[in-house]
């Protein structure tokens, strides 16, 4: 439309008056350009708030799209709402989409003349055709037009739309932008707090596709047209502006990614920057909510970024939560134009940060007003889904020892089981699955403190498997009674049982977690066992077929009724037990029974981990076993056997920290030359790899710990008791409040989508999601 009357450069001085004069030619072209401009007849409305499109950075609301090279636009300003003499509204270009974007404007305002404003360079100061210096370059114009014509920008305004003239025309010594730019109308309020709504008519030349807010804005613009067409509020047009998936995070400012910290699992953990280690807990799955709103999902937890505690204040931290709907949840993403994008919390209008523009490891990630500078921009990189495993698609274990390690069969498990749903933290609502009749797997809905109340909760019904990893973080525990699998071919996984004194005064009997006499073909996996006044963990008498692994045993009681009982024991396998295996477990802080092989059992103890004992393990002369490769650590006599009785065959057995007196054996027990028994599927570890190993694998959610499991792990590492070799009682403890009492867990809930095939894969990844930290849930 002017493109071809535009009128030849003049020559520009150095001085700044000098320029500005040559940039506001009053009056030309008046006369030239004849005839109505033809444009089509609807009309924008266009809110937007904002302080100002001015200074270094703007803020305001753009109706635009991206376009390459020369342009040629007009508009008409129907009308604008007065709240301040200086809000604007008009033509845009910029380079980039960031508040600090190189960009020039035709404005319009409700109370001054219609001028042209620009900034020469990202984050340079604003400047306009109306500065103090220069009162030319502006005239009374509701008709905007604006040219591009190689590196030329030109202003024009009109009070009909058919007589124009130029206001200003800036070259390569104002500003030099390339040719991909994004051009649109521009609407700020000049009041942080209000919208400005602006309506424009026979726009012409242009045809705007996006929409967002840019800069610290805090009411959210949007877009309306007289078609009825609703273009939304800072986003697009179209509702997307990411395709739906799962992405890494990378702050552009850093080159670090978005990570949960510690890949932890509890509520409230914090959002910081990391280096990439593709692990879950750095994964985030963008899901688009409608109307330009977006979710973002941690991989490895389940919990949405949000800003803690709805705050608006500037700095606030950004943390994970667990999802529900409300505005510190949901984000806005908005493209910067350099393929990166801004994160805006929908309930504060402020962008997601990294603080104070840090680089390192551990830079906290926050709210703070949209700036548009590098630390407030990321790049989404999606994630590439994990493929088969070379074995046909069955999940890797993490740990050494599966729970197919022992004698015990899970064969009975296929897709034909009933799945029972555990929906709220009751012994009622786990009791009904428990007993249940026919083959079932138990799936948890559900995080929290089961309190038993002093009786045992038991599995009474055969083939029953209990998937305690399906449970929210930060899982299940059973507390104040026993939990005993009771019945055949059952497969207790991923759960806590810390029975402690109870109220009766009975020791015997008391077990945390046990199997019950004449049970055979079952299974106790990575499960934590504590606080027990008899054994925590033990196997029935005249059972079968029994594999214990990966779990973790501490803090037997001693003394718990203060009538001077001694009975803080680990594991005791009872009379007649045949085809035992305990493989991969911790025993730590009991004072005898790791473990105690009773009369006539068969059995194999391969690579466990003891920690602070006095007495180690007992076998009755009748009790044969294969004793491979376990490693006794923390002994409080140390001139004593650590393997008394029965029969034994031994191999890469070790005592350290401190070692056996140098007079003492490992073993008084009558040493066989072979295993009397081996299950096939059973690879053992180097005994110098089994403190490694069992601390990062044994006990109920590796991935996960609460905080009594991640105490004993670190008192190990730490050698925590071996200042109290010689008062071992001290370290010992009487009853669960001499570390703070039963725990309370918080009660989160989430809804499983059960397959209606590949069972047995979709709970093993939900078992490696809580063993492994770089592992992601089905």
């Amino acid at each position: 439309m002017f493109g071809h009357q535009l009128e030849s450069r003049m020559e520009l001085t150095d001085t700044r008056r000098t320029v500005l004069r040559a940039l506001a030619v009053g009056g030309t072209g008046a006369g030239a350009l004849s005839g109505q401009v033809s444009a089509a007849t609807r009309t924008i409305t266009v809110e937007g708030g904002g302080a100002d499109i001015w200074d270094t950075e703007d803020a305001f609301h753009f109706y635009y799209t991206p376009l390459t090279g020369d342009f040629d636009i007009s508009v008409h300003v129907e009308s604008m709402d007065d709240t301040d003499p200086w809000a604007k509204a008009g033509l845009m270009v910029r380079q980039r989409l960031a508040a600090d974007a190189e960009n020039a404007m035709l404005r319009y305002t409700p109370g001054n003349e219609t001028s042209v404003q620009w900034r020469s360079d990202d984050g340079d100061e604003t400047d306009s055709t109306t500065s103090d210096d220069v009162g030319i370059g502006a005239m009374d114009a509701s008709w905007l037009g604006l040219v591009r014509e190689g590196d030329t920008i030109t202003g024009y305004g009109s009070t009909d739309g058919s007589d124009w003239t130029r206001i200003a025309r800036l070259t390569t010594d104002h500003l030099d932008m390339s040719e991909d730019t994004y051009v649109g109308l521009a609407v700020t309020s000049h009041d942080r707090g209000t919208l400005c709504s602006t309506t424009f008519d026979s726009l012409s030349g242009l045809e705007p596709t996006e929409n967002r807010d840019i800069g610290d804005v805090a009411v959210p613009g949007s877009v309306t047209t007289s078609d009825g067409t609703d273009e939304g509020s800072g986003d697009t047009g179209a509702g997307e502006t990411v395709t739906p998936g799962t992405y890494r995070l990378v702050n552009v400012n850093s080159g670090k990614v978005l990570d949960v910290a510690g890949v932890s699992q509890e509520n409230g953990a914090t959002l910081h920057q990391w280096e990439d280690l593709g692990n879950p807990n750095q994964h985030w799955e963008v899901e688009h909510l409608g109307d330009g709103e977006y979710r973002l999902t941690a991989s490895h937890s389940g919990q949405v970024a949000a800003v803690a505690n709805a705050a608006t204040k500037d700095g606030a931290d950004v943390r994970q939560w667990p999802w529900s709907d409300q505005d510190n949840k949901r984000w806005r993403i908005e493209p910067t134009g350099d393929g990166a994008y801004l994160l805006r919390a929908v309930h504060s209008g402020k962008v997601m940060d990294v603080t104070g523009a840090r680089t390192g490891d551990g830079a906290n990630v926050i709210q703070w007003p949209a700036k548009g500078s590098a630390n407030q921009q990321w790049r989404f990189e999606p994630v590439e889904e994990d493929g088969e495993n070379d074995d046909g698609g069955s999940v890797e274990p993490v740990s050494q020892f599966t729970p197919d390690a022992g004698f015990a069969s899970t064969d009975w498990f296929d897709d034909d089981v009933t799945v029972h749903r555990v929906q709220e933290p009751t012994r009622g609502a786990v009791e009904a699955a428990f007993q249940a009749s026919g083959s079932r797997l138990v799936v948890f809905e559900t995080s929290g403190t089961i309190d038993l109340g002093g009786e045992t909760l038991a599995i009474t019904e055969d083939r029953c498997w209990v998937a305690g990893q399906t449970a929210p973080s930060p899982g299940i525990t059973f507390v104040n009674g026993m939990v005993q699998v009771d019945a055949n071919d059952c497969v207790v996984q991923h759960v806590r049982s810390r029975i402690g004194p109870g109220s009766d005064g009975n020791i015997q009997g008391n077990d945390s977690l046990n199997t019950a006499d004449d049970t055979r073909n079952n299974v106790v996996d990575h499960v934590t066992a504590s606080w027990g006044t008899d054994e925590c963990l033990s196997v029935g008498y005249d059972t079968s077929g029994i594999t214990y692994t990966n779990n973790l045993v501490y803090e037997g009681l001693y003394d718990p009724y203060g009538d001077g009982s001694d009975h803080n024991y680990g594991t005791l396998v009872g009379d007649g037990a045949d085809d035992v295996t305990l493989a991969g477990n911790v025993w730590a802080k009991c004072r005898s029974r790791m473990p105690r092989l009773k009369s006539g059992t068969r059995s194999v103890v391969a690579n466990n981990l003891v920690y602070y004992f006095d007495e180690g393990a007992i076998a009755d002369d009748s009790a044969e076993t294969s004793f491979v490769g376990n490693t006794y650590l923390g002994t409080v006599a140390s001139g004593d056997y650590v393997l008394e009785g029965g029969s034994a065959y031994l191999e890469d057995n070790v005592v350290a920290d401190p070692p056996l007196d140098s007079d003492a054996s490992f073993t008084d027990s009558d040493v066989l030359d072979s295993r009397p028994l081996w299950p096939d599927g059973l690879d053992v570890l180097s005994s110098g790899d089994v403190e490694g190993h069992n601390l990062a694998n044994a006990g109920a959610r590796p991935a996960d710990r609460t905080a009594d499991d991640r105490r004993i792990v670190e008192e190990i590492e730490e050698r925590a008791g071996n200042d109290r070799l010689d008062s071992p009682y001290e370290y010992w403890i009487p009853n669960p409040d001499a570390v703070g009492g039963y725990p309370e867990l918080p009660e989160n809930t989430r809804s499983l989508s059960v397959p209606d095939s590949g069972l047995r894969d979709w709970i093993d990844r939900w078992a490696r999601a809580v063993e492994d930290p770089g592992a992601s849930p089905p």
